[in-house]
C-alpha cells in the first residue's frame, strides 16, 4: 500500500493491523511513506501491547473473581461436610428468631452431637471419622423439610433450625 501510494496510486487500501513493507526512497513522497510506516509500526506495537495488557488484566480479574467466590464459599460453608458452618448457623438462628418475633410464630432449634466420637477417631482413624461426619450431615439434611436448616456447629455437633414448629411438633 505504501509503495503504491508513493508511486501515485491513491486508490490503494492498506490492511488494518498489518505493518507496511519497508520502503526505501530518498524523494519526498518516499520519505513520507517511510514516516507513515514508522507511525503505523509504532501504533501497531502499542495496540498489541494494550491488547496483551487487556487480556492479562481480564485473566487476572477472572482469577480474582474465582478466588473471591471460593473465599465466600469457605467463609460460610464447612469444608468437610459441605453444610453451613458455625458462623452461618448463628446468622440463620438470629434471622429465624427475628422472623418468629415479627410473625408471632415459633421455631425449634436443635443441637445434636455424635456420642463417643473421639473413640471412633481413635479406633478407626480420622478419615473414618470424617466419613461419618459427612454421612451424618447428609442424613440430617435429607431428613429435613425444604424450609428447615442444618449446619455443622463444630466438631461432631450439628445445629438444626425447624421453622414453624412448636414443642409438640
Amino acid at each position: 500500500g505504501i509503495t503504491a501510494l508513493s508511486q501515485g496510486n491513491w486508490t490503494v487500501n492498506a490492511l488494518i493491523g498489518s505493518i507496511p513493507p519497508h520502503y526505501e526512497s530518498r524523494d519526498e513522497i518516499g520519505q513520507m511513506a517511510q514516516d507513515i510506516r514508522t507511525m503505523i509500526t509504532d501504533i501497531h506495537t502499542t495496540v498489541q501491547g494494550y491488547e496483551r495488557a487487556r487480556l492479562n488484566l481480564q485473566r487476572l480479574y477472572d482469577d480474582l473473581e474465582q478466588k473471591n467466590q471460593t473465599l465466600e464459599r469457605l467463609s460460610t460453608t464447612d469444608p468437610l461436610t459441605g453444610l453451613p458452618n458455625h458462623r452461618t448457623i448463628m446468622s440463620r438462628v438470629e434471622e429465624e428468631l427475628s422472623r418468629c418475633r415479627r410473625m408471632q410464630s415459633r421455631c425449634a432449634i436443635l443441637f445434636t452431637d455424635i456420642d463417643h466420637f473421639k473413640q471412633i477417631n481413635d479406633t478407626f482413624g480420622h478419615q473414618a471419622g470424617d466419613a461419618i461426619l459427612r454421612e451424618v450431615g447428609q442424613r440430617l439434611k435429607n431428613g429435613l423439610r425444604l424450609e428447615d436448616f442444618v449446619g455443622r456447629y463444630g466438631g461432631e455437633e450439628f445445629a438444626i433450625v425447624l421453622t414453624n414448629t412448636d414443642l409438640s411438633d
